[in-house]
């Protein structure tokens, strides 16, 4: 099933500095050239990776009837050259650019590297390219004890073993598009929280947005937030209670919190928050996280199988509400409101679904083990100039 929901206006988009594009022709219907620059690369440094970008990109200069082919190029350094490289861009004749990045989002994957062969298959079925994958997290399935506060380190040599299973999955991911983003979940290993959120990743290596809010193209960031808190339901008197509190429902002793609990996660986000709610008020921003939003109909479970869209079930008599109150509180905020175009978060398995949280939109993909569904979004923006080059504005 695939997600295409309207964005709201925004405007005019600030050059990213750290992005630089190289000219090249995408069109070929049309004698409008879109101007794109690209920043070198040391194909040295990274021979395969650069043997791969030229084999796509003379593959896509064969193709005469692509009207998205590549033009050739230099192989590149950063994530914003290789996603801006690859987006569509049409010139309208009122001088207006469009630019299109197909995205597809995936989550809840427990180490089913057979799903992620099967999705890769279907992907290549389709004539729709995918600039970029967000992954919401749980890419393994170590199982953790509720957190007080903060999570302690697990035995050395079982975290090493489920960081080398997340890091296949994450390996297996890479091979689905260009620019890979991921969050660690609920039951992936403490130590996938404690990487450097400064840490710069070669290209075409999966990139871990736990804490991070980085800027992807001109005017586009990613702001990840991995991690979950105890899921909670409402009982016949209206009180608030944790949902594992009860043995109505067995599997709900599974909805772990962690590596902190809510208080802990609200406290440790207020420099990220920062950062994302400081972001130009001009640009755009895509929040990837593992748990979603609270008051989000995507982070409610109402069924008795938590894991299951399809297979006939009773409905719980009081729904499981899955998400975080921090985040809630954030996306709800005026700023948020203003830069957050797209939500895209995980751990609700059968929630499964797309909403609205004021004007962002919210996408759950599901668990691509459990529910085999997965999401995808194309995201447009358009951009209006003079007739000297300069942005008039945007909107995306």
């Amino acid at each position: 099933w695939a997600v295409c929901g309207s964005i709201t206006p925004r405007a005019q988009l600030k050059r990213c500095a750290a992005t630089k594009l190289q000219r090249v022709d995408l069109a070929r219907k049309t004698r409008h050239a879109s101007r794109w620059r690209s920043a070198e690369h040391q194909s040295k440094s990274h021979p395969s990776w650069a043997a791969h970008f030229w084999r796509t990109a003379s593959r896509a200069r064969k193709n005469r009837l692509n009207a998205t082919r590549l033009g050739a190029m230099r192989p590149m350094r950063s994530a914003a050259a290789i996603l801006a490289a690859l987006a569509s861009s049409t010139v309208a004749k009122n001088s207006t650019k469009r630019y299109e990045y197909n995205i597809v989002m995936v989550g809840d994957i427990h180490d089913d590297l057979a799903a992620v062969e099967r999705l890769r298959r279907r992907l290549r079925k389709q004539s729709r390219a995918y600039q970029m994958l967000l992954c919401t997290g749980d890419l393994t399935s170590m199982r953790h004890s509720d957190a007080a506060g903060a999570a302690k380190p697990s035995s050395v040599t079982e975290t090493n073993a489920y960081v080398r299973r997340a890091g296949k999955v994450a390996a297996a991911l890479n091979d689905l598009a260009p620019l890979v983003y991921f969050v660690p979940g609920a039951l992936d290993p403490l130590g996938l929280y404690d990487a450097d959120p400064k840490r710069k990743f070669p290209p075409g290596y999966p990139r871990n947005a736990h804490g991070v809010v980085e800027a992807v193209t001109e005017g586009l960031w990613v702001a990840g937030w991995g991690g979950s808190t105890a899921p909670f339901e409402f009982t016949k008197s209206g009180t608030r209670r944790r949902a594992n509190e009860t043995a109505e429902h067995g599997w709900d002793g599974a909805w772990s919190q962690y590596p902190y609990d809510e208080r802990e996660a609200a406290r440790r986000q207020l420099p990220w928050r920062k950062r994302l709610l400081n972001l130009p008020a001009a640009d755009a921003a895509i929040l990837l996280t593992h748990a979603g939003p609270d008051g989000s109909g995507t982070t409610v479970v109402t069924g008795r199988d938590a894991d299951s869209i399809e297979r006939p079930g009773e409905v719980r008599a009081r729904p499981l509400h899955a998400g975080s109150p921090a985040l809630g509180e954030l996306l709800a905020q005026k700023k948020a409101q203003a830069r957050v175009v797209l939500h895209v978060h995980g751990r609700a398995h059968a929630a499964a679904g797309v909403a609205r949280v004021g004007a962002a939109l919210v996408v759950n993909p599901g668990s691509l083990r459990y529910t085999n569904t997965y999401a995808s979004a194309t995201l447009a923006e358009l951009r209006t100039f003079e007739e000297d080059g300069t942005v008039l504005h945007s909107e995306w």
